[in-house]
C-alpha cells in the first residue's frame, strides 16, 4: 500500500510518486564537461541524440574540434543537415547498423566530393559489410511459415510446365 496513493475511501487513485518523479533529490543539469566523450554522453542522456551545438556549449570546444575528437565514435551523415543547416551526426552504433550496403554506396559518393569528411565513414562501413550469400547457400524446409503456400505451388507448376487445373476429357 505504500506504493499507491489512496483516496478517503481507501480506493486506488494512482501509483506513488516514486514511479514518476524524483523523490530523493532534484535532478541537477550538467552545465560543463571536460572531454568530448563526456559531452557526447550528456547529449545522449539529455537530448537522445548527438547535439553538436549543445555539446559545444558544454565543453567549450568548437563543433569541428568535437567532431575530430569523436571521429569513429560519431559519424557525419552524408546529405543530411540539422535544422540550423549544420552537418548532422549520429553515434557509431546507429550509423553502422541497418542497411550498411546502401549507406556504403552513399558514403563513397560523398567521399569522392569531400574526402576529409567521409573517408572515415567509408572505412568503417567497409568493415561492417556482411558476407554475400548465394541463393544455393540458403536452405528452406517445406512448411516454413514465412513462405506463402502459393509460392510452393508456383515452384512446382512453372518448372514442369504443368497446367494449373485438370480438364475433363
Amino acid at each position: 500500500s505504500s506504493l499507491e496513493v489512496l483516496d478517503e475511501d481507501n480506493k486506488f487513485l494512482r501509483k506513488a510518486d516514486m514511479f514518476t518523479k524524483r523523490t530523493i533529490r532534484e535532478a541537477r543539469a550538467v552545465t560543463s564537461v571536460d572531454t568530448a566523450s563526456e559531452a557526447l554522453a550528456v547529449s545522449i542522456a539529455e537530448h537522445a541524440c548527438v547535439d553538436m551545438a549543445y555539446m559545444s556549449q558544454l565543453s567549450g570546444k568548437s563543433v569541428e574540434e568535437l567532431a575530430d575528437e569523436l571521429r569513429g565514435v560519431i559519424f557525419q551523415l552524408p546529405g543530411v543537415l540539422d535544422e540550423d543547416g549544420s552537418p548532422s551526426y549520429v553515434t557509431a552504433d546507429e550509423y553502422l547498423s541497418g542497411n550498411v550496403r546502401e549507406k556504403l554506396a552513399l558514403a563513397r559518393k560523398s567521399a569522392e566530393l569531400y574526402p576529409e569528411d567521409y573517408t572515415v565513414n567509408v572505412e568503417a562501413l567497409e568493415k561492417m559489410q556482411p558476407e554475400w550469400i548465394e541463393a544455393s547457400d540458403i536452405n528452406v524446409r517445406i512448411g516454413t511459415t514465412w513462405i506463402d503456400p502459393q509460392d510452393y505451388e508456383q515452384s512446382i507448376y512453372e518448372p514442369l510446365n504443368t497446367p494449373r487445373k485438370a480438364t475433363a476429357v
